[in-house]
């Protein structure tokens, strides 16, 4: 059986306040220079009187409360709280006292055995707050379509030395949302779920048979890097890791070659029955619609990329040339990375459209409050498409169409989702894909009708 034994013991208080200073001298004298919204004020005579504010819910609130009184030379000045946070210094005497100390709870932990006398082996395991790993992708474009991936561990030490530790960066959320209640037996002010620096990568320090969340980096030359996993996680082992304490280090935890699939995409506009066709005379007058350019490649490794920024790069001679610094999802076992590089500006897509035909009042849904009439329109859009660098590329054009693709110049990949019972249009996904070479310049038309809302 373990008993707790809670005691009440006096401790130093690390940084005091002006009013616990203030309290600690009274009948001292002292120096308040207090800086004001137009100009300063100081403040100087005995401490004459400290007003204790109750720490009971049950006292009633009240605005501002008197703290202390300063006997000054010219007459009583009294010290509010709202004061205490516009002193910029306070001077002491010689005889000033700064040691301020303060009740607080101390736990003591009796373990009692069956048969005495007993001699055995405690283990205790327990959670401790550290801030998390922070992971960082380098991937280094060439012109082959090949790359090499890096992902790198930031790593550091705030408050702890650390010698030939080991240390598991784990890829995943671990969830300690109740680890402010592992045991009643033991105390913790703030709730885990409540702490700050609770990212998506932690890192567990292993010290004998217990566990800590912490945030650590390497400081010999020996380190070892092994992965693992343990139930939903998975982790990156490091073994020999030594750090003193205020020290970070960024450490190398894989580095693979991968082959890039550029992919360069364009989503055009959706159609639905509260949209009006996009009637343009001519290319002229139409704006260009975004192309995004991304890569693709296949996760290399033998655990889940997890998700962090990366920096990509592009080898140009002897030096390399910044591309992006974006942000990597977290890619599982066998999977894809799909990342986003910036807005292309060699591949200029137009698109026009027509109305050819209408049918007035085509249909009308009737519900319990109205009758809603609808226009059959069918539509005839022209696309333009160029290819202005100097390397061959495959444009992805998506649009999503609520009512009837009929035509195309060009073969589209459709996909056809169910319809709700309100709406009279069926959503459809159309994909082509447009392989231009150096220069070429591309024109095509489709069509397609939807019922469109008349008010």
């Amino acid at each position: 059986m373990v008993k707790r034994q809670n005691d009440t013991v006096l401790a130093n208080v690390f940084q005091p306040t002006v009013g616990e200073l203030l309290k600690l001298n009274k009948g001292k004298k002292v120096k308040l220079i207090c800086n004001n919204i137009l100009n300063s004020m100081t403040i100087e005579g005995t401490i004459s009187q400290i007003f204790e504010i109750p720490q009971d819910s049950a006292v009633p609130f009240r605005v501002n409360p008197a703290v202390a009184i300063i006997k000054t030379s010219t007459g009583n000045v009294v010290i509010y709280e709202e004061t205490l946070a516009k002193i910029m210094s306070a001077e002491f005497g010689d005889d000033a006292s700064y040691l301020v100390r303060k009740k607080k709870i101390e736990s003591k932990l009796t373990v009692y055995f069956k048969e005495k006398p007993a001699t055995t082996d405690l283990t205790v395991v327990g959670l401790q707050q550290y801030p998390a790993w922070n992971p960082v992708y380098r991937l280094v474009l060439d012109d082959n379509n090949k790359a090499k991936l890096t992902l790198g561990a930031e790593v550091s030490s705030n408050n702890t030395d650390f010698s030939n530790a080991e240390l598991n960066l784990v890829v995943g959320n671990p969830s300690f949302s109740y680890g402010d209640i592992l045991s009643r037996l033991v105390e913790n002010s703030t709730p885990i779920s409540e702490q700050p620096n609770y990212r998506y990568n932690d890192v567990m320090e292993k010290s004998g048979s217990g566990m800590a969340e912490g945030k650590f980096a390497p400081g010999a030359s020996n380190v070892s890097i092994s992965a693992g996993n343990s139930e939903d996680f998975y982790f990156y082992t490091v073994k020999n890791f030594s750090l003193q304490k205020n020290q970070s280090a960024l450490v190398q935890i894989i580095q693979e070659n991968v082959d890039v699939t550029h992919q360069y995409r364009c989503d055009l506009s959706a159609v639905n029955m509260y949209i009006q066709p996009y009637i343009f005379a001519s290319f002229d007058e139409a704006s260009i619609v975004p192309v995004n350019h991304f890569i693709q490649f296949k996760n290399p490794a033998k655990q889940p990329l997890t998700a962090a920024p990366i920096f990509i790069e592009k080898v140009s001679g002897a030096n390399d040339i910044a591309q992006a610094q974006t942000n990597m999802d977290i890619v599982p076992i066998g999977g894809v990375a799909n990342i986003f590089m910036a807005t292309n500006m060699d591949l200029p897509v137009k698109q026009i459209e027509e109305e050819t035909n209408r049918i007035a009042s085509a249909k009308i849904i009737a519900n319990k409050t109205e009758s809603v009439s609808y226009d059959l329109i069918t539509v005839k859009a022209k696309m333009h498409l160029e290819n202005q660098s100097d390397k061959e590329k495959t444009i992805t054009l998506k649009r999503s169409i609520e009512g009837k693709p009929l035509t195309t110049e060009l073969p589209w990949t459709l996909k056809s989702l169910p319809s709700t019972n309100a709406n009279p249009n069926s959503p459809n996904n159309i994909t082509w894909e447009v392989k231009l070479k150096p220069g070429e310049k591309k024109d095509f038309t489709y069509t397609y009708e939807y019922y469109l809302r008349i008010y």
